[in-house]
């Protein structure tokens, strides 16, 4: 549908594809004229760990939570362990599934924290909105 849309609208358009290069050529190949009417084409390469790291980074920030030290060090631990078992097309999507894992469990255990204070009559400053270790070690990669 995107490159019906396009039709015949090619300047100044700037189209960003994610996908594995193989998939990209393949979509290119189907849809008639688009290889040819993409003059400049940029590729990069696979994500680093670092790169990966970021992505993490910033999904965290984006639900605003921190993380800790120990989780910060166990999360690139995570992540390393992804690279090296796991197919170079999948990373991101395995790095993404295990940050989402560890917030859920982020947000279970500051759910469980604000009951038990509101259930004291109080509330004080806790660990609310930071990873932590444990919310990293129980993830599955």
């Amino acid at each position: 549908e995107l490159f019906r849309f396009l039709g015949s609208r090619n300047k100044g358009i700037c189209l960003i594809l994610e996908d594995t290069a193989e998939c990209i050529d393949r979509l290119l190949h189907i849809n008639e004229g688009w290889e040819e009417r993409l003059h400049n084409q940029i590729r990069i390469s696979d994500y680093t760990p670092e790169d990966l790291l970021g992505f993490a980074y910033d999904r965290i920030e984006a639900e605003d939570y921190a993380i800790d030290k120990p989780a910060a060090e166990a999360l690139k631990e995570k992540i390393e362990e992804i690279v090296s078992r796991r197919e170079k097309e999948k990373h991101l999507t395995l790095t993404l599934s295990l940050v989402e894992q560890a917030l859920s469990l982020a947000e279970q255990r500051n759910g469980q924290i604000i009951l038990k204070m509101a259930a004291a009559g109080r509330f004080q400053t806790g660990n609310f909105f930071v990873l932590l270790e444990e919310d990293i070690d129980a993830c599955d990669v």
